[in-house]
C-alpha cells in the first residue's frame, strides 16, 4: 500500500535533487564559457604585449602565454588565418592540437603610411576539468548535503501538514454511527479541510436517512394503527358473538371499509417513502373541496363546509388525504366536539385549507413545539393516552414535500385553526 507521506517526500526530494542538478549544470556551463572567454581575452592581451618592442605601443604587462611574430606561414591553415586577420583586422581564434591561440594585427604610423604586423599568442587548450572541475568538487558535496537537509525538512513538514488527517482518523475510530452526533474537526490545510467537510456532509446525509427511516416507521405505525384496530375489533365481535346474516353483512361492510382505508394508508406511505428516497412521483390536480369532504366523511365529523370554495391544487392525492385526515382527526379528538369548520381560499401560488375546531386552543408558544415528532401536550395525553403524537408532524412533512406547509393559528371562536398550504393549480 502506498504511503502518502513517503510518496510526497520522495516526489518532493526528486524535485529538489533535479533542481540542484540543473542549477549545477547551468552554473558549470556558465563557468566554462566564462573561463574560455577570459582565456581569449588573455591571449589578445598577450599578443598585443608581444608587439611592444621597437616602438609598437601597448601598455600591458608580460604575457602569460607563448607569443611570436608571424612573418611566414608554417602551413595552409596558418596562411589562411593570416589573410583573414589582415582582411578583417580582427582577432582570429584557432585550435591547434593541444593549443588554443589567436592571431591579431598590430599597426604603427611611419610618416604618412601605416605598418602592419601579425602577432600570434597561444596557450594550452582548456578542458572541462580545468574550467569547472574546482566548482564541481565543491558543489557535489554541498548539493548532497542540501538534498539530505531538504529530505529531512520535507519529512517534517509533510508530517505536520498531515496531522489533521491523523486526527480525523482517530476521530473516525471513535464515531459509532451517524446518529451519534459526533463529527470530524474541520481544520488544517484547505485540501484536508475539503475532505473532512465532505465526510461530515456524508455523515449528515446518513443521519438524515436514518432519521427518515425511523420517522417513516413511526408514521407507518401511527397511520396503520386505526384501520388495523378496526379490523381486529370487527373480527373479535364476529368471533365472540353469534351473528345473524344481516349482522355478518354489516361486519363484512365494516371489514371492507377498514381494509380500503388500510390500502389507502399503505399507498400513501409508499408514496411518502418514495419521495423521501428522492424518486420522482408525478402529482395530480384535485379540487380542494373534494379533498376536504372526503376527509370529513372519512373521519365522521360534523363538518361546516360553507367556506369551502372551488380552488384546485396540485398534489399527490394519497398524501394530501393522509395530511387532511390527520388534521381533521386531531381537531375532532382535541377540539371538545366533532364540530369542525372548513374553509379554503387562494393565497398567491398556494391554496389555504383551514381546519378549525371549538377546543381550548394551543398556546402561541407551543404551536411550533407540537410539530416535533412525538411531542404532545398534557391535555392531548389525557384525552388520547394511546396516541403517538405523529398526526401534526406527518401533516407538516407531507405539506412541505408537496411544496407547501402546515401551521397552527388561533381559531376565530377561540379554538385551534390548523392551516394546510398546498400548491395551487
Amino acid at each position: 500500500m502506498t504511503s502518502l507521506r513517503r510518496d510526497v517526500v520522495v516526489r518532493g526530494l526528486s524535485v529538489v535533487v533535479t533542481t540542484l542538478a540543473l542549477l549545477g549544470l547551468a552554473t558549470a556551463g556558465l563557468l566554462d564559457r566564462r573561463t574560455r572567454t577570459q582565456q581569449d581575452e588573455a591571449l589578445v592581451l598577450a599578443a598585443h604585449g608581444g608587439a611592444s618592442d621597437e616602438g609598437w605601443g601597448v601598455d600591458h604587462g608580460p604575457p602569460p602565454v607563448r607569443v611570436r611574430d608571424l612573418t611566414r606561414p608554417a602551413d595552409d591553415a596558418e596562411a589562411a588565418r593570416m589573410r583573414r586577420a589582415r582582411a578583417t583586422e580582427r582577432p582570429q581564434f584557432f585550435d591547434r592540437g593541444r593549443e588554443h591561440g589567436v592571431v591579431v594585427v598590430v599597426e604603427r604610423e611611419r610618416g604618412h603610411r601605416e605598418e602592419h604586423r601579425l602577432i600570434e599568442a597561444a596557450a594550452p587548450k582548456l578542458t572541462v576539468a580545468d574550467t569547472v572541475g574546482p566548482f564541481l568538487l565543491a558543489y557535489l558535496p554541498l548539493g548532497t548535503a542540501a538534498s539530505a537537509l531538504a529530505g529531512l525538512a520535507l519529512t517534517y513538514l509533510v508530517r505536520r501538514a498531515l496531522l489533521p488527517l491523523d486526527r480525523a482518523r482517530a476521530e473516525l475510530e471513535g464515531i459509532r454511527g451517524p446518529t451519534s452526533g459526533a463529527r470530524l474537526t474541520e481544520g488544517g490545510p484547505e485540501e484536508v479541510r475539503v475532505v473532512v467537510t465532505a465526510f461530515n456532509e456524508l455523515l449528515d446525509r446518513l443521519e438524515a436517512a436514518h432519521r427518515a427511516q425511523e420517522r417513516f416507521t413511526s408514521e407507518a405505525a401511527h397511520e396503520l394503527r386505526t384501520p388495523v384496530t378496526a379490523l381486529r375489533l370487527v373480527l373479535e365481535l364476529a368471533r365472540r358473538h353469534s351473528r345473524t346474516p344481516e349482522q355478518h353483512q354489516e361486519d363484512l361492510a365494516e371489514l371492507d371499509e377498514a381494509s380500503a382505508r388500510l390500502q389507502e394508508v399503505v399507498e400513501g406511505l409508499l408514496v411518502l417513502a418514495r419521495l423521501d428516497a428522492g424518486r420522482e412521483v408525478p402529482p395530480a390536480v384535485r379540487a380542494a373541496g373534494d379533498l376536504v369532504r372526503d376527509a370529513a366523511q372519512h373521519e365522521g365529523v360534523d363538518a361546516s363546509l360553507d367556506g369551502v370554495g372551488d380552488e384546485r391544487v396540485v398534489v399527490h392525492p394519497e398524501l394530501a388525504a393522509i395530511a387532511l385526515r390527520n388534521l381533521v382527526r386531531n381537531a375532532a379528538r382535541h377540539g371538545g366536539s366533532t364540530r369542525v369548520v372548513f374553509r379554503t381560499r387562494r393565497v398567491g401560488d398556494l391554496v389555504r385549507i383551514e381546519v378549525e375546531d371549538r377546543g381550548p386552543g394551543v398556546p402561541p408558544e407551543a404551536r411550533e413545539q407540537v410539530f416535533d415528532t412525538l411531542a404532545r401536550g398534557a391535555r392531548a395525553r389525557a384525552d388520547d393516552p394511546e396516541g403517538l403524537g405523529l398526526g401534526l408532524p406527518l401533516a407538516r412533512r407531507i405539506a412541505r414535500s408537496e411544496g407547501g406547509d402546515c401551521v397552527l393559528e388561533a381559531g376565530a371562536q377561540g379554538g385551534t385553526c390548523a392551516v394546510l398550504l398546498l400548491p395551487s393549480a
